[in-house]
């Protein structure tokens, strides 16, 4: 199923990176509960990484923080406090195997424009990738990209130097 989907996710990408940007996803079936990473990869260097087991590890230690807080003594139960940590590494960048196939739906069910206005960062920077996102859309991106995560502005960046738009 993935190999049928990731050719279709680098059938979207824009000529000018059409070689030059990769999506893989590995399984590991043998460590527990199966985890896994996702990566997008650009001229042979890993830049966006999503494995299962470096965002537990950062979910754990931000849901420790959360609930050893004093001033955040409402976390007297394990949910709430995950749920929050969860929120914040998201919003810092950091990502599961699960994060990326959830946004992948989403990119492929939803119009380009709505992608491109996601909340979703994963779905931003497929959206910035896709060869439907023309120069002119680019260009009126540019002030609405100073206000993203700097992984989105790195994808931003790259496809506007891969147009020769910089």
């Amino acid at each position: 199923m993935w190999s049928r989907t990731r050719k279709q996710l680098e059938n979207l990408i824009c000529d000018a990176l059409k070689n030059r940007v990769k999506f893989f996803v590995t399984q590991y079936r043998k460590s527990h509960d199966q985890h896994g990473r996702a990566c997008i990869v650009v001229d042979g260097k890993e830049v966006f990484d999503m494995c299962d087991l470096k965002y537990n590890i950062k979910a754990w230690d931000k849901e420790t923080e959360l609930k050893e807080n004093p001033e955040l003594r409402r976390y007297k139960e394990s949910y709430p406090a995950f749920w929050e940590a969860d929120e914040i590494i998201r919003e810092q960048g950091s990502f599961n195997e699960d994060h990326f196939f959830d946004a992948l739906i989403q990119y492929l069910n939803n119009p380009i424009d709505n992608s491109l206005k996601s909340e979703n960062m994963i779905v931003v920077i497929l959206a910035l990738l896709d060869r439907r996102v023309g120069k002119r859309t680019l260009n009126s991106l540019n002030k609405e990209m100073e206000k993203q995560h700097t992984m989105v502005r790195y994808f931003y960046k790259l496809r506007c130097e891969a147009e020769g738009l910089l």
